[in-house]
């Protein structure tokens, strides 16, 4: 017969372990608040997309020949954000929020979702169609 031996108090841990954990635990609370900047960040750029005259300036060809031919008129890239242009809404038109901070709808004047429009700040911007 094999004897075990158990430790007397198993939840007593050697010094060692005990400041593992809290880094960990600093760690993740330090993760915590990195992501609900991160998330604060994406909120401020998806309002921004919202109440501004632009649009990301990285547009697959046919899908802004299309965006053009329902009547949006690109503009110029900003000066202080090479990933938006200058851009002019057809009447009726809007920029709707969703659920995910990072993608915005564009809405046209019956409610029917013309294109995803993808905006990162400081990353990277596109629009889906």
């Amino acid at each position: 017969m094999v004897k075990i031996n158990f430790p007397r108090n198993i939840t007593k841990r050697p010094a060692a372990q005990k400041h593992g954990l809290a880094r960990e635990r600093d760690l993740a609370h330090w993760g915590h608040i990195m992501s609900v900047i991160a998330e604060n960040d994406e909120l401020r750029g998806q309002k921004y997309l919202i109440e501004n005259p632009v649009l990301p300036y990285k547009i697959a060809p046919t899908v802004k020949i299309a965006l053009e031919a329902a009547g949006v008129k690109f503009g110029k890239t900003l000066a202080d954000n090479k990933l938006l242009q200058e851009a002019v809404l057809p009447k009726g038109w809007k920029k709707v929020a969703t659920e995910k901070p990072m993608w915005t709808e564009l809405v046209d004047n019956k409610g029917k979702v013309r294109a995803s429009i993808f905006y990162k700040v400081g990353g990277d911007a596109f629009i889906n169609y």
